[in-house]
């Protein structure tokens, strides 16, 4: 019998300075340091924060933890739990944030997967409710569920009252600026699988990669209830 590879999901950061083109983004990460504002003289240095670590690029392993009903009893579905939060390590300025989440399935030697439809087909996306779902082409079934922060005893805390989702670009604008020292309200809180796609990615690592940019506020630091045009 074949031993069953342990499945595990990672959650990585990346600071990209403008979602431009792929190619600017990519250059940015991989060839640059400095994450620059190109619209004023003034830097934007924002980094993302997982419980007690924040890094421009940190990188976390979870494994997948079958989820527990009321009764104690296993559930066709499959957990991970973690914090996303955003923080401003620079000086001077206040900035606006925006977040975008990319799931992409990993073989063990390291290559993107494709054409495993039942669990790397990620052709829709939908927010319903406080669940960001990643959909196949039949745009019915469900691949993977970003959980996003709630607190049901502290409901202004949710991550809504702080953030808002643009449909049309797939990500996530923080309402307001973040000032120099600062965390963001909680973002993400966790992912979760079906069953089915658990035991369909057996020996395959998901990673969701966390882009988030930053771009300058205006000189008199003032404070909106919406973020610019981007």
């Amino acid at each position: 019998m074949n031993k069953k590879k342990k499945r595990t999901v990672i959650i990585s950061s990346i600071i990209a300075a403008l979602f431009i083109t792929p190619l600017i983004v990519f250059a940015v990460v991989f060839y640059s340091n400095q994450r620059k504002n190109a619209f004023q003289p003034a830097k934007a240095d924002i980094q993302v924060k997982e419980g007690n670590e924040s890094s421009d690029e940190l990188k976390d392993t979870y494994t997948w933890k079958q989820d527990k009903g009321d009764d104690n009893q296993l559930l066709d579905s499959y957990s991970i739990q973690k914090p996303v939060e955003i923080i401003d390590v620079r000086g001077k300025n206040d900035e606006y944030l925006r977040v975008r989440f990319v799931p992409m399935w990993y073989d063990a030697d390291g290559n993107v997967c494709g054409g495993a439809d039942e669990f790397s087909d990620f052709r829709y996306i939908d927010l319903a409710g406080d669940e960001l779902q990643f959909k196949k082409s039949d745009n019915t079934t469900v691949l993977l569920t970003l959980k996003l922060y709630t607190d049901e005893e502290n409901p202004e805390n949710d991550w809504s009252n702080s953030w808002r989702y643009n449909e049309a670009d797939q990500c996530f604008y923080y309402k307001g600026t973040i000032k120099s020292g600062d965390i963001s309200p909680t973002l993400l809180a966790g992912a979760q699988i079906s069953k089915d796609v658990f035991e369909s990615s057996d020996g395959y690592t998901l990673h969701i990669e966390v882009l988030a940019d930053a771009i300058q506020a205006d000189h008199q630091n003032t404070i909106t209830t919406q973020p610019p045009r981007w």
